[in-house]
């Protein structure tokens, strides 16, 4: 995993090219951002002389796990004492940052998995450090361990030499024995917000001397989904198409997005049964390339958007730029809210099975054109009074009632 952060942190450029990843990877604990919980914590145990002998991280990909677990190893081992105000470009730092220090052993669970692997880590922890003031183990993807491998683990793990600290990292924490998490302390690291990533991307592009829209930044931001390493490589994506001048076409290519164009688009087809436009939208979808389910997820958000948008300060709770917003709250305007529920549950429904279908494509193109026969809601009181008084309400369908069927 990768953490970042918008301030203090400078890029290692002692090589010719580095993937922006890992060119500006955080290098001390303030540079880390969103796991403030997890950094002031870690920050505070230092300042207390708290340090416990193993942590456990765990959280999504790309969200600073391993980064935070090389952090923590520079601080344990810092020239003149463990602090977590370290220098991160003393000799000793850029040693462990770039896996050449002796005292710090930073292993892969999933190729060194097995008992014989964990006997030997056992042997080397007991051996005094070389340099700095701790023998560091530090195991990616410790879930991928064997069971035999985790038992053995555990008497050294409760009760390592005094110069010995363990640092685990997991994306699949319920993997993990609870007889390894308890004699951890375990850190739960968060999904970085779209803010914090876009923030992240706007600074480092500043930095680089590349122009960029907000659109575009916004769009990345919103693919990264929480992984701020996503976000980077994305954003050397975008870079590699688009050059010196990132924009929101560019991105839209180079990533292979749908345009939320598109999305207004199929909810206008529904709202004005507009078929014609909708088969020509169904085949601009399969035109971008992009998987049916991907086109379904990206559909069900755009109606959340919109149910959203429609609540009193609902818009608040959306994670895009003030255009984008005032879009969505036009668009709620026009629907009710019933019709977007259903739609929703529709969507749901289908997406459970879409992705075992043999013609994704036609799953989704059966479901468009059977969301275009759907009627408006109307509650029960309005067809006992006579159809209601409401312009935007026709009679719909009874709760019995198959998609399509005419109201008896």
């Amino acid at each position: 995993g990768t953490g970042w952060s918008n301030a203090g942190a400078r890029p290692n450029s002692f090589m010719t090219y580095k993937v922006l990843s890992l060119k500006w990877r955080p290098q001390s604990f303030q540079d880390v951002v969103g796991q403030d919980h997890i950094t002031q914590t870690l920050i505070n145990a230092f300042d207390q002389d708290r340090i416990a002998q193993g942590y456990i991280f765990t959280g999504p990909r790309g969200v600073g796990k391993t980064t935070t677990a090389r952090i923590l190893a520079m601080a344990l081992n810092a020239d003149g004492g463990s602090s977590s105000h370290f220098d991160p470009n003393s000799e000793t730092s850029r040693e462990i940052a770039d896996g050449r220090s002796l005292d710090v052993l930073e292993i892969d669970g999933a190729s060194n998995r097995g008992i014989e692997e964990i006997r030997n880590l056992r042997e080397q922890i007991k051996f005094a450090p070389m340099k700095g003031a701790y023998r560091v183990i530090i195991i990616d993807e410790v879930h991928m361990l064997t069971t035999p491998a985790f038992n053995a683990l555990l008497r050294t793990l409760e009760e390592p030499p005094p110069h010995g600290k363990f640092i685990f990292a997991t994306t699949d924490i319920h993997k993990v024995p609870a007889t390894i998490i308890s004699r951890c302390q375990r850190f739960d690291f968060n999904r970085i917000s779209l803010q914090v990533i876009s923030e992240r991307l706007e600074f480092i592009l500043k930095e680089e001397g590349i122009s960029f829209d907000p659109e575009s930044i916004n769009a990345i931001a919103r693919k990264a989904d929480g992984s701020m390493r996503d976000g980077l490589s994305l954003l050397d994506q975008a870079i590699s198409f688009c050059g010196k001048e990132i924009n929101y076409e560019g991105v839209v290519k180079a990533l292979g997005l749908i345009t939320d164009e598109l999305y207004f688009e199929f909810t206008r087809c529904i709202r004005e049964k507009d078929s014609t436009g909708m088969v020509n939208l169904l085949s601009s979808f399969s035109r971008f390339g992009i998987p049916a389910p991907e086109v379904m997820v990206g559909i069900g958000g755009h109606i959340r958007n919109i149910l959203y948008a429609g609540v009193r300060d609902g818009e608040s709770l959306l994670e895009m730029n003030r255009e984008h917003k005032q879009k969505y709250i036009q668009e709620s305007e026009t629907w009710d809210r019933r019709d977007l529920l259903r739609m929703s549950q529709v969507l749901t429904d289908v997406l459970s099975t879409i992705r075992r279908a043999e013609d994704p494509y036609l799953l989704l193109e059966m479901t468009a054109l059977k969301l275009l026969e759907m009627d408006q809601s109307v509650y029960i009181d309005q067809i006992i009074s006579g159809g209601g008084s409401s312009p935007k309400i026709k009679v719909g369908i009874p709760k019995n009632a198959s998609l399509g069927s005419p109201l008896k």
